[in-house]
């Protein structure tokens, strides 16, 4: 009979907490404003809110998808063959060509030989096309 591990048991660490918020205001005020809309959609908003909301979410859907990504793209130095499309979190293309050069410098040696890569600009709706 196997013998059951205990489970730490999960202690509030205020300090932890208020070093992550520092470290991530970006992503802390997101998920704030998130959970917001989330309680105001399923708790208070009437037809006619939810109708405006439908609206404003087809106009930011538009937005999004013709918003700029980087993809960094592996392929063939030689012929033809598969390529290997990877979405870079990138903001500009100075960093997405940075973060590309990253990822070619840790593939294997025999693999540098085979593959080349290059950095593209394109929209989310082609990324979305290419499942990246």
């Amino acid at each position: 009979m196997e013998e059951k591990t205990k489970k730490r048991k999960a202690v509030y660490n205020p300090a932890a907490d208020k070093k992550w918020r520092e470290n991530n205001k970006d992503h802390a005020k997101y998920l704030n404003y998130r959970s917001k809309a989330r309680t105001f959609v399923r708790t208070k908003a009437t037809l006619s809110d939810i109708k405006e909301l439908e609206e404003l979410i087809e106009i930011r859907k538009g937005e999004l998808m013709m918003k700029k990504v980087y993809v960094y793209i592996q392929y063939p130095k030689k012929g033809s063959g598969d390529e290997f499309p990877e979405r870079l979190d990138a903001d500009n293309l100075k960093e997405a060509e940075q973060e590309a050069a990253d990822i070619y410098r840790r593939l294997e040696k025999g693999d540098k030989k085979k593959y080349d890569y290059r950095v593209e600009e394109i929209t989310e709706a082609e990324a979305q096309e290419l499942g990246v």
